[in-house]
C-alpha cells in the first residue's frame, strides 16, 4: 500500500504540473495574440485586431487588456458590443480609470447616459485631473439636462486641457443657460482653434440669432455650408435667420435646398409653407395699384 501511494502521489503530482504547463501554455498564447492585436490595429489592420484580442480572449477569458481594446474598436464603429466588453474589463479591474472612462464613453455612445454616470465617477475619483473625464462628466450631464453641472464640469476640462471640442461643448451648455454672450465666446474660440469645425460655425451663428444679431448669423450660417454644403441644420438655421430678417426669397431657397437634402425635415416642411404665402402676399401688394404707388 505505501508503494502504491508513492505513485498515487506522484501521478498527482504530474496532472497538477500537467495542468500548469496547459495554463501557461494558454497565458502565453494569448500574450502572443494581444500583442499581435496591438500591432494591428496600429498599422490599421482593423479586422485583424479584432480577430487577434477575440484568440487572445479565448485562450484567456479575464485577459482585461483584451477586453479593453476590443471594447474601443467596437466603440468606434459604434457596435452596442462594445459596453459589454468593457463593463468585463471594469467587472474585473474596477481600479482602472480607463476602462471606467471607456465603459462610460461606451455607454454615452448608445444612448444610456444615466447608466454612463456610475462609471464616471469612478474615473474621477481614481483620476481627478483627467480632461476627458470631466469632459465626458459634462456631456453626460447636458445630455441629462444639467446644464449647471454640463458647464461647470466642460469649464474644469477646459483648465485642464483647453481643445477646440471643449470650448464648443461648453458653449453648448452656456447656450442652453441662455448665457450666449459667453456661449459665442467659446464657439469662436473653437473655431480659431480648430477652423474646419463646421460644429462650432453652426453653433456660434445660433448663439447670434439668440442675441438677435441676424447678419452675423448668416455669415456663421454661411460659413459652416462653405465648409459642408450639406450640412442640414446649418441650412436650415440659414434658412429661418434670412426669414427673420426679412429676405423671404432667400429664406425660401434655403427651406427648399433642406428639402431636397432631408425630404422629412419636420421645421423646413412647416416653415416653407408660411414662406411660400408671405411671399405671395408681398408680391400681391406690390402689384396692386395700391401697393405700387409712390
Amino acid at each position: 500500500m505505501p508503494g502504491r501511494r508513492v505513485v498515487l502521489a506522484a501521478a498527482g503530482i504530474l496532472l497538477v504540473l500537467a495542468l500548469v504547463l496547459v495554463l501557461v501554455s494558454k497565458s502565453q498564447e494569448a500574450s502572443r495574440a494581444l500583442r499581435r492585436g496591438e500591432a494591428q490595429r496600429a498599422a490599421g489592420e482593423i479586422e485583424a485586431a479584432i480577430a487577434s484580442f477575440e484568440r487572445a480572449l479565448e485562450s484567456d477569458p479575464e485577459l482585461v487588456t483584451a477586453h479593453l481594446e476590443l471594447g474601443r474598436i467596437l466603440l468606434e464603429r459604434e457596435d452596442p458590443a462594445a459596453a459589454e466588453h468593457l463593463g468585463v474589463a471594469v467587472r474585473l479591474e474596477p481600479e482602472n480609470a480607463t476602462a471606467q472612462l471607456e465603459l462610460a464613453r461606451s455607454l454615452l455612445a448608445s444612448g444610456r447616459a444615466q447608466e454612463a454616470t456610475a462609471p464616471l465617477a469612478e474615473a474621477s475619483r481614481l483620476d481627478p485631473d483627467n480632461a476627458e473625464c470631466r469632459f465626458l462628466s459634462g456631456a453626460v450631464a447636458l445630455e441629462l439636462g444639467d446644464a449647471e453641472r454640463a458647464a461647470a464640469e466642460l469649464e474644469a476640462a477646459l483648465r485642464l486641457t483647453p481643445t477646440a471640442e471643449i470650448h464648443n461643448e461648453l458653449g453648448t451648455a452656456l447656450a442652453a443657460l441662455e448665457r450666449y454672450e459667453e456661449a459665442v465666446g467659446h464657439f469662436r474660440a473653437a473655431i480659431a482653434e480648430q477652423p474646419d469645425y463646421v460644429d462650432a460655425y453652426n453653433n456660434a451663428g445660433a448663439g447670434l440669432a439668440a442675441l438677435n444679431r441676424l447678419p452675423e448669423a448668416v455669415e456663421l450660417f454661411t460659413q459652416a455650408l462653405e465648409r459642408d454644403p450639406g450640412y442640414v441644420d446649418a441650412r436650415y438655421n440659414l434658412g429661418w435667420t434670412l426669414a427673420r430678417a426679412g429676405e423671404t426669397r432667400a429664406a425660401i431657397r434655403e427651406m427648399q435646398e433642406v428639402l431636397r437634402l432631408r425630404p422629412d425635415h419636420p421645421q423646413a416642411r412647416r416653415r416653407l409653407p408660411e414662406l411660400l404665402t408671405r411671399s405671395a402676399a408681398k408680391a400681391a401688394q406690390e402689384s396692386s395699384p395700391q401697393g405700387s404707388s409712390p
